[in-house]
């Protein structure tokens, strides 16, 4: 399951939408405060999306409590940002952010960066070997519940989307 965190509800939209076509459960989340009290109450996430600038508790707050917990330590979280400032870039990666994505982003790069750290299959094999024991490994958790999900029909509204994003799975890209 991934967390979305982010206010702007346009792009959580978008975002809601894309993640679903390539497999993902989402939760949507639009304000630091009820981030961090949902992600208290369930930690079973496998992914965050976190947006920087929330209303409530910014997002490197929530990182840094976060990586503070030892459920939700070793979770991914990608920050999402508009601030271009290369310190505050630093700033996420000593707090603890896996990937740093800038406003306005790529959205398939954005998909792809999701998939990497989602799915063995995505990921250097050296990565792979390391966290075989699939009964323990997140990572192949996550894989399963995204083969497991159902695919969704729903089309978003045409002004969100001007191309449909298609993402191949690992053998299909062979």
């Amino acid at each position: 399951m991934v967390a979305l965190i982010e206010d702007d509800e346009n792009l959580a939209i978008v975002l809601n939408y894309n993640l679903r076509a390539i497999g993902c459960h989402v939760d949507w989340i639009a304000s630091g405060s009820d981030a961090l009290s949902r992600l208290d109450k369930d930690p079973r996430f496998d992914l965050i999306l976190l947006d920087w600038m929330l209303p409530g508790l910014s997002g490197i707050e929530i990182l840094r409590k976060l990586r503070r917990s030892a459920a939700m330590s070793q979770v991914p979280i990608i920050m999402i940002t508009a601030d271009t400032d290369p310190f505050n870039r630093q700033r996420a990666y000593q707090t603890g952010a896996t990937d740093f994505v800038t406003k306005p982003f790529s959205l398939s790069a954005l998909l792809s960066r999701v998939q990497s750290l989602l799915d063995p299959a995505f990921r250097p094999p050296s990565e792979v070997a390391n966290n075989a024991r699939s009964d323990a490994d997140p990572w192949a958790l996550a894989c399963a519940r995204r083969r497991d999900a159902p695919q969704s029909a729903v089309q978003p509204p045409s002004i969100l989307m001007s191309a449909p994003v298609t993402m191949l799975d690992a053998s299909e890209a062979r």
